[in-house]
């Protein structure tokens, strides 16, 4: 029981730390590849469903999303 408790609670961060990194996954796709946002949320979108690699690189993405913005803050607005 209490094993279930702590598997489901992982997953829901899991989930959590996910919709959170997706906009800077989009952000980071964004600026590599040139397309658009709907592209880039489809593109996202896709690699958060794939178990493991997915998550390795929705995280990779995210950091490289964190530098972006950092790179780019003056010209956001």
């Amino acid at each position: 029981m209490i094993g279930n408790i702590f598997s489901a609670f992982g997953k829901t961060l899991g989930w959590i730390f996910n919709i959170l990194m997706l906009p800077l996954s989009i952000y980071a796709l964004m600026q590599i590849m040139g397309w658009d946002w709907v592209k880039s949320g489809v593109a996202a979108l896709i690699l958060t469903a794939v178990p493991v690699i997915g998550s390795i690189g929705n995280l990779l993405l995210a950091f490289i999303g964190i530098y972006f913005v950092t790179m780019n803050w003056p010209h956001l607005f």
